[in-house]
């Protein structure tokens, strides 16, 4: 499993989504043809809250992602 970036506060805002990008390249694509994660309640105009709940647990999961997935952590992992 690898951890997610954390960030000094005086990281440029280049630096932090280059390291955003290479967190979300380090997961593998989801070929199965499966969902692990349900997103299917959030592209029908749900919260935010819930966007940033699917996108903690694909971190704390670690398995193999699609595209939204990919959004939704760069999304939650550019929060504050």
């Amino acid at each position: 499993k690898i951890e997610p970036p954390r960030w000094a506060s005086s990281v440029t805002p280049e630096t932090r989504h280059r390291s955003i990008q290479k967190y979300i390249e380090s997961f593998e694509y989801n070929f199965t043809g499966e969902n692990f994660f349900n997103v299917k309640g959030v592209r029908q105009n749900q919260s935010l809250f819930r966007v940033l709940e699917v996108a903690k647990r694909v971190i704390r999961e670690a398995l193999p992602i699609k595209c939204v997935e990919a959004v939704y952590l760069g999304i939650y992992l550019s929060q504050n």
